[in-house]
């Protein structure tokens, strides 16, 4: 950050001036220069300096011999206070340490303005560009967040009013499972849109994991019917005690109060009642898909592969490298040019928007299509082969960004 830096070194100038700091940066400047000199003519130096002489006389081999203080002396120096014994034990550093940083933050508060002022408007200038290149699959992935928002406030509409003539939907807290999983679903594709436009693919990437899990949770949902939804809805009285004993286990670390007695109490008294009504497997993380799958210790990732949708696990295990801090992620990035080895990426990127935008677009399809297919109607019929369709043309206007940034690097990597 070039305001943090330009503050950190003039503070340092003005520091230069303080005996106390000068009087060891200059006995570590002498000695490194093999030279010596007499306490009264040591601080006499110090003086000299701290009243701005860059260059000062000392007794040598040679008359009138000289030296001049420069930023590398200075560098030097204070590697030698920061890694000596001495100053370890003494705690000079430190001491310095603490005296800078107040001035250097209220410095960075003060510079504050102009800076955000110059980086919004490169940032909005980014995005602009970015924009102009991937606009026709932009504009699509919002367009089909807008038909599956609105596809799915007209199908409640429609099964609202069907109630209301006495017909009650079938599976009434599947419907209303299904409800909640759309919804989400719909805010966490504006989520990856939002990434999305900012340059943030891999950002998008990741975010997509989460919208992948509600896909295949509703598919599942709707598949497997009965009182799967009425486990699925239970289940989180065991995650709710799971998640209160582990923050038992870390509030006073964190500075919170602890849960009471009765509070505890209270959830595990309605996380065992769920474990004693549906068995030993409720307490597994995904117990709540046990029966259906006749498996007491059921994964995801079985869930995903009863489902015929084990085909995603490549790009599901890929978004991973984004969220997990494994070595294999550190120098992988969609953001980053395929021509590009060895690179790291540290901001946004115009490139890598393809596969994380298409990959949103087919999840929140398929959470649509589970949703508006439960309690089916001729117009979340209708929603549901637009949608199909509109996914399919965000594919092929996302892969002509891609091709267009390909053929653009390959015309300036030609003239180059």
């Amino acid at each position: 950050m070039g305001v943090l830096h330009n503050e950190l070194r003039r503070a340092m100038e003005e520091r230069w001036t303080d005996g106390s700091l000068m009087t060891q940066l200059l006995r570590y400047i002498l000695r490194n220069r093999g030279l010596s000199v007499s306490d009264e003519h040591h601080m006499s130096l110090v003086h000299s300096i701290m009243q701005g002489v860059k260059s000062v006389e000392l007794p040598g081999a040679e008359p009138d011999q000289t030296i001049a203080i420069t930023d590398e002396d200075v560098d030097r120096a204070m590697h030698e206070l920061e890694t000596t014994h001495e100053v370890a034990t003494g705690g000079a550093v430190m001491r310095v340490v603490e005296e800078l940083s107040p001035r250097i933050l209220q410095s960075l508060y003060n510079a504050l303005p102009q800076a955000l002022q110059e980086w919004h408007g490169a940032q909005r200038a980014f995005e602009e560009r970015l924009h102009d290149r991937w606009k026709e699959g932009l504009n699509r992935l919002d367009m089909l967040i807008t038909m599956a928002h609105e596809a799915g406030e007209m199908y409640l509409g429609d099964l609202q009013h069907e109630s209301t003539e006495e017909e009650v939907p079938p599976e009434p807290l599947l419907m209303n499972v299904l409800t909640a999983l759309h919804c989400r679903a719909c805010r966490t594709a504006r989520e990856i849109v939002c990434l999305l436009k900012a340059g943030y693919a891999d950002g998008a990437h990741a975010r997509w994991r989460s919208l992948q899990e509600l896909a295949v949770t509703a598919q599942f949902l709707l598949e497997h019917q009965g009182d799967t939804s009425k486990r699925y809805l239970d289940h989180a009285a065991v995650e709710r005690f799971r998640a209160a004993l582990e923050y038992q286990q870390h509030c006073e670390t964190l500075g919170y109060d602890p849960c009471s007695a009765e509070e505890m109490a209270k959830l595990k008294k309605k996380s065992d009642a769920a474990i004693a009504k549906y068995g030993a497997s409720f307490r597994e993380d995904y117990g709540w898909a046990a029966e259906a799958l006749d498996n007491p210790r059921p994964t995801f990732t079985q869930i995903e592969a009863s489902l015929d949708m084990a085909h995603w696990r490549p790009w599901f295990r890929l978004a991973c490298k984004s969220v997990h801090a494994g070595s294999h992620g550190l120098h992988f990035a969609l953001g980053l040019p395929e021509d590009t080895p060895g690179m790291l990426l540290a901001g946004a990127s115009d490139a890598g928007l393809t596969d994380p935008g298409h990959l949103m677009a087919i999840s929140l399809t398929m959470v649509t299509v589970a949703f508006l297919t439960a309690h089916p109607n001729l117009d979340g019929l209708v929603a549901c082969h637009c949608m199909l369709k509109v996914c399919d043309d965000i594919g092929m206007e996302l892969l002509r960004g891609h091709e267009a940034m390909a053929e653009k690097a390959d015309a300036s990597f030609d003239q180059s």
